[in-house]
């Protein structure tokens, strides 16, 4: 059992020599596919479509008005912080803490609204962006490439995401 180990080792050693001068070869790039797709034209329109829509309108227009109501109390509470009684002092922390309430509310549906429309493109776009991926392998004649986010260093040359951008920009 113990000769087996060794010969499988050995063995093992003996195809990585062989077969490092055919890696050492080969063209290697990296691309971000969710860079890919949340840059390219299509998510750009849809990500402007949802920001020009009603019900998105509506809670931003809201989360705006709130900030700047609260921008004003803290800026009365600064300025007139020697006159101003204990009790409006309380009324004006409850106010405002009223309101980085709400906005914080709206702030998570706001964000989970875009969430909602990055998550449905990167399905929606899928087809593309693997075809897209193949024409940049083959037009670059790349032999190997990785996923952005599955590698730990790259060189910028390497990466080719802009190239598959043009291409799901066609």
């Amino acid at each position: 059992m113990n000769h087996n180990k060794w010969v499988v080792l050995l063995l093992s050693l003996f195809l990585m020599w062989v077969s490092a001068p055919t890696w050492a070869n080969g063209k290697y790039a990296v691309f971000n596919s969710q860079q890919a797709i949340l840059e390219s034209n299509t998510a750009k329109s849809r990500i402007k479509i949802l920001h020009k829509s009603k019900a998105f309108l509506k809670k931003k227009n809201r989360f705006d008005s709130l900030s700047k109501t609260g921008k004003s109390l803290i800026d009365k509470v600064k300025k007139d912080a020697d006159v101003l009684s204990l009790a409006k002092k309380k009324k004006i922390r409850g106010d405002l803490e009223g309101k980085q309430s709400e906005m914080a509310k709206l702030g998570k549906e706001l964000e989970k609204m875009e969430l909602d429309v990055r998550k449905k493109l990167m399905v929606d776009m899928r087809p593309r962006l693997q075809r897209a991926v193949k024409q940049v392998v083959k037009v670059k004649k790349i032999d190997l490439l990785f996923d952005r986010q599955m590698v730990v260093h790259a060189s910028p040359k390497m990466d080719v995401t802009k190239d598959v951008i043009k291409y799901l920009n066609q």
